[in-house]
């Protein structure tokens, strides 16, 4: 128990002295009552009883006075002693306070030293006080931040406040310490871990009354314990999963600290064993082997880095070589305290080495480069297969350096070799040159050969020449290329196509109705403009999508003047195209896509030749060889051929252009294609005055035959048949109308599939052919047509479409008439009638 407080000196003198005024209060009344009474029947004479009395006042006022003396003195001297004693006691109070202040100031800078804030909480009034350590680790402002345990939760992860509560509720229903590790938000989205620790005080009937703890800020801590472990199992990971032994021992306390799994795999024996007695492995190594390896481990016990070949023996029998390399770790004073190295299984090295001298008969019969390089980089084993890729002799390579013989740019194979050296193996692909100058690209497998010591010794390097499978693996990649341009070349001309398609029709619409000369000027004027830029998306969507179409009879003339447009539209304005052609110039039986393909290959070599400009010229005439045949020539005024050049420029994947400017592959296309068609290509150079590539193809027609004139035929007309037309394009649906009721049709149209469906069920009787474009929203042209022969499985339909072909339609056994966008008036009036002639219904 707490002693009581100490009685203050006036509160103790001002008690003193109403203890006396009472106590004198009450002896002189005795004195004066008790005196009289008791004297009164001795004393009969009232002068006796006079002087009496002022004996008795005398008596009583000396004695009085004596006493009241006596009391005085006393009570001062009490007093006096307890001001000297309150003196002293407030001396000392103030050096107690003074030392307190300075441990508290110490204990404070402890705690903000040690990230460790105090606080405190009463459970009775439901109060928390924090010490400004406290503020610190949470980051608050004293001034605005009031705690309480509500508020404290809230400054936790949602995953921790249940963990928190709990640590505290057990600790109000118990008596023992707690202490909690958590994670607190701080601001900007901050993340801190704290040590929470605290106790419950209670009362003596085990209320909780209080609870004191401290709050230790270990985010640094908790830090580096995740970086270790993170250190550790990355560590264990990497150790745990390559094909390599990686130990760990304790030669001190004759301890194997860790050996990874690889140690059962390649030495077929459980781990425990090792664990138990770690120099165990050494009763596998082969007798011969044996003192080589209890010597390394002397020198490793020594503090000597050792590396050692030795053969063990499995329990299964077999015997593998293995390559151990440890490194000594030291302490402060030189002594090893732990020796970490690697075993590696190199069986399948050494038999190779070994076998190499036995099998070099075989290789010299193998296909691939076999080589063997010494550590200079000078060659010192060539097989006949080497001889064969890159055109080199034995004796013309023997002492050699591989880096001038193959490699113009050594730093890959530097690089390789480096691999091979620090890991014993390399594969991979790697460029290099023959002693012509041409490059190859070759699949190597190189591995390192070492001397019974195990110090490297030579590179065998076994190459498999791939530069065919390289430049077919480069074609495919263009090849897919290509067929993705075609694919948005096909969506691209679709929309062009509905541009132009009423643009074309309504020229032929207007001349009809304008008799001005001059306007119908302007009108064909307009409408050639038109058909020339359907043209060219046709040609455009044709080689952009590789289309092969069937060999028909092909306008030599038309072609070129189809080339003769490109080019002029894409070259450069320093290039002058000519044209000449005979007239009457044959056909021939051709693959249209592919003659493009051909001539435009022939005039891009041209345009590459003449980078500063000059005059490219194409000529058609026909010529006879034992058979008609139309030549055709290219011929520019650059910078011609190379006579040792000649000889190549139609090899496959050869070129002459800088690296990313020429795939190697445009004339021995344009050879191929030539020659498919019964054909040839001839070349002629003259460097520095021009090239002229020569085509000749076999044409249709004999010497001297003259070709058929045919009149230009009359526009068919409608006889009031009602045509549906379907088309998402509201001005094709608009010219086309006009364009229709103008030639004796009547028309109906629809913005869609949908609505066209609508309108067929509402008049199909009516309805004598429906005109649909293939590519709608919503509902398309395949899906339309399906639905319009369910309904009506006679009824005739052409298909409109801005690309070449459309796909065709599985479900109709009928083929469905096809019309291209753009239309003339003149081949959408002939399908009308085509379809419409024919009796289906």
């Amino acid at each position: 128990m707490n002693p009581p407080d100490p009685i203050p000196p006036q509160k103790m003198a001002r008690h003193r002295a109403w203890r006396i005024v009472v106590g004198y209060g009450v002896f002189a009344t005795l004195w004066i009552v008790l005196s009289d009474r008791a004297l009164a029947p001795l004393l009969p004479r009232p002068d006796l009883m006079m002087l009496w009395s002022i004996v008795k006042g005398l008596a009583f006022v000396a004695l009085t006075s004596l006493l009241l003396w006596v009391l005085v003195r006393r009570t001062y001297g009490a007093i006096e002693a307890g001001y000297q004693s309150l003196s002293v006691s407030e001396g000392e109070q103030r050096e107690l306070a003074r030392q307190l202040d300075a441990e508290r100031s110490r204990l404070l800078e402890a705690q903000r030293v040690a990230a460790i804030g105090w606080w405190e909480a009463d459970l009775k009034n439901d109060t928390l006080m924090w010490s400004d350590e406290m503020h610190r680790i949470f980051e608050t402002d004293p001034a605005a931040f009031v705690p309480t345990f509500e508020g404290v939760l809230q400054r936790l992860p949602g995953d921790e406040r249940g963990r928190v509560k709990k640590a505290l509720d057990d600790s109000l229903a118990g008596d023992a310490s707690h202490a909690v590790d958590h994670r607190i938000l701080v601001a900007e989205d901050g993340v801190k871990h704290v040590e929470l620790r605290w106790k419950t005080f209670r009362d003596e009937e085990g209320t909780p009354l209080r609870m004191l703890g401290t709050c230790r800020d270990v985010t640094e801590r908790h830090d580096g314990e995740q970086a270790l472990r993170d250190s550790e199992t990355r560590f264990r990971e990497m150790a745990e999963n390559i094909g390599e032994i990686f130990y760990n021992y304790d030669p001190i306390h004759n301890r194997l600290l860790y050996a990874s799994p690889a140690y059962e795999v390649i030495w077929g024996r459980r781990r425990e064993g090792v664990y138990a007695e770690p120099t165990s492995y050494l009763k596998d190594v082969l007798k011969e082997d044996l003192p080589a390896a209890e010597e390394a481990f002397r020198r490793q016990l020594a503090g000597e880095k050792t590396q050692v070949d030795f053969r063990i023996r499995r329990p299964d029998g077999e015997v593998r070589w293995l390559n151990e390399q440890a490194v000594p770790i030291v302490d402060a004073s030189g002594r090893v305290e732990r020796i970490v190295g690697t075993m590696r299984d190199i069986t399948a090295a050494k038999i190779a080495e070994s076998q190499l001298g036995e099998q070099a008969a075989l290789l010299e019969k193998a296909r691939d480069a076999i080589i063997v390089l010494g550590l200079d980089h000078e060659v010192i084993y060539w097989n006949h297969g080497a001889e064969m890729l890159y055109g080199w002799s034995v004796a013309e390579v023997s002492g050699r350096s591989v880096r001038e013989l193959l490699y113009q740019d050594d730093a890959a194979f530097l690089s390789t070799t480096q691999t091979v050296l620090q890991e014993g193996e390399w594969a991979g692909e790697i460029g290099q040159f023959t002693r012509t100058g041409q490059a190859v690209i070759v699949d190597g497998r190189w591995t390192l050969l070492r001397h019974p010591d195990g110090k490297p010794r030579s590179i065998l390097s076994i190459n498999t020449d791939i530069t065919s499978r390289k430049q077919l693996e480069q074609q495919f990649l263009r090849a897919q290329r290509m067929e993705s341009i075609g694919t948005l070349a096909g969506g691209i001309a679709h929309d062009l196509n509905n541009v132009l398609a009423p643009v074309i029709m309504s020229v032929d619409l207007l001349k009809r109705r304008l008799a001005d000369p001059a306007d119908r000027e302007i009108l064909d004027i307009v409408g050639a403009s038109a058909r020339r830029g359907a043209d060219m998306v046709q040609q455009i969507l044709s080689f952009a999508r590789g289309m092969e179409g069937r060999r028909v009879e092909v306008d030599v003339g038309r072609i070129l003047q189809e080339v003769v447009r490109i080019i002029g539209d894409t070259f450069p304005k320093s290039i002058h195209v000519e044209l000449e052609m005979t007239s009457g110039l044959h056909p021939v039986q051709a693959d249209p896509t592919q003659l493009h393909q051909v001539l435009l290959n022939l005039c891009v070599n041209a345009r590459d030749a003449m980078p500063k400009g000059g005059v490219l010229r194409l000529r058609a005439v026909n010529t006879a060889n034992d058979e008609p045949l139309v030549r055709i020539e290219v011929e520019d005024t650059g910078t011609g051929i190379p006579a040792d050049l000649l000889g190549k420029i139609f090899d496959p994947f050869f070129t002459s252009k800088e690296p990313g400017k020429g795939t190697g592959l445009g004339l021995s296309t344009a050879l191929a294609i030539v020659r498919g068609h019964g054909g040839s290509l001839d070349v002629s150079s003259v460097p520095g005055e021009g090239t002229v590539f020569t085509v000749f193809l076999p044409s249709l027609r004999r010497a001297g035959e003259k070709p058929a004139v045919t009149a230009s035929p009359t526009l068919p007309r409608g006889r009031g048949e009602t045509v549906l037309v379907v088309d998402d394009e509201a001005s094709i649906r608009l010219i086309t109308r006009q364009t229709l009721e103008a030639y004796g049709y009547e028309v109906l149209d629809a913005a869609d599939g949908a609505e066209g469906i609508d309108l067929f069920i509402a008049r199909r009787f009516e309805i004598d052919v429906v005109l649909t474009d293939m590519a709608m929203p919503r509902l398309d042209g395949h899906a339309l047509i399906r639905e319009l022969r369910r309904i009506d499985p006679n009824v005739p339909v052409i298909g409109v479409s801005g690309v070449a072909s459309i796909p065709p339609l599985d479900e109709e056994r009928e083929t469905v008439r096809f019309l291209p966008k753009p239309y003339t008036t003149s081949a959408l009036l002939t399908a009308l009638r085509e379809v419409l002639d024919v009796p289906v219904r």
